[in-house]
């Protein structure tokens, strides 16, 4: 997976995808996970272990904060 200015996009060997930034409508963090979701139904889970580094996983946030406005953050829930 990797991630720059136009999105966010990843390849295995069965499949390849690609989500620009503009295509994600709501965003949610939790210890372990972001989740992106580009709608109601769809969108894509994000562990943060995958972030070798502090640093890239800081660099992820950032370009998070810059593309997806703080109205894209789901509500957290107090259950």
């Amino acid at each position: 997976m990797s991630f720059n200015d136009e999105g966010i996009f990843g390849k295995d060997e069965f499949s390849e995808f690609r989500y620009n930034w503009s295509g994600i409508t709501q965003r949610h963090s939790t210890q372990n996970l972001y989740i992106l979701f580009s709608s109601d139904i769809a969108g894509m889970i994000i562990p943060k272990r995958v972030f070798k580094t502090e640093l890239e996983k800081e660099s992820f946030e950032k370009i998070l904060a810059q593309y997806l406005p703080l109205q894209a953050d789901l509500p957290t829930t107090s259950n």
